[in-house]
């Protein structure tokens, strides 16, 4: 496995983009996009290391784990999807850091959706998205394009913070029938727990802290 860097000028100004093959046995290396197919719309920052490995031992073993997350689809316009998005999102950052994969089911299987609808996200929505439920503006992210036998694949690499993500509002969303089902409650700090974005318990905070 390698990781390359290439240059790009986005809106006039030089960039470091983040290149990376994710290679794993007996299957074609997951390659990121040539650099004229990046929209300028994106900013690629330099302070977080891509976890190249922990994907690529994901992959190999058709898991989840703390630092990586699965997500087969995403409707950019589903209130409930963004929302459980959020969600992954927080807890990787209060856990140190991690990886939203999108492309890719549960068990590790590349998914048919279309990545590539997801390339004219701007980071600034996922920002704003944050910032309505935790009231902090957080940055610390980066958008990775990817290709694996033709198809495109979609990353959010996650940056840990200083200061704990606190929900400050609960994030509920209509599941029909009259009925909602809630993400998260106002209050609660989200951790990862091996897999899964759980509500973090005293070991969680005890860590954080340390």
């Amino acid at each position: 496995t390698s990781i390359l860097f290439l240059s790009m000028a986005v809106n006039n100004s030089p960039q470091r983009i983040r290149c990376i093959e994710v290679s794993s046995p007996g299957q074609p290396a997951v390659k990121l996009l040539e650099p004229n197919h990046f929209s300028s719309n994106y900013t690629f920052g330099t302070g977080t290391d891509f976890m190249h490995e922990d994907v690529q031992a994901a992959i190999d073993r058709g898991t989840e784990s703390e630092s990586v997350e699965f997500k087969a689809s995403l409707d950019p316009h589903s209130s409930a999807e963004w929302l459980e998005i959020v969600k992954d999102l927080v807890a990787f950052a209060n856990s140190g850091g991690g990886v939203i994969v999108f492309g890719v089911a549960d068990d590790g299987e590349f998914s048919n959706f279309d990545c590539s609808m997801l390339y004219d996200v701007d980071p600034a929505v996922i920002t704003d998205k944050v910032n309505k439920y935790t009231g902090q503006q957080f940055h610390s992210f980066e958008l990775v394009k990817l290709m694996s036998e033709s198809r495109p694949l979609f990353v959010v690499v996650v940056s840990g913070v200083a200061s704990p993500l606190v929900f400050t509002k609960p994030g509920t969303y209509d599941i029909g029938g009259g009925k909602q089902k809630t993400a998260f409650s106002s209050g609660t700090v989200y951790f990862r727990h091996g897999a899964k974005s759980e509500p973090g318990n005293s070991e969680d905070f005890r860590c954080f802290v340390e």
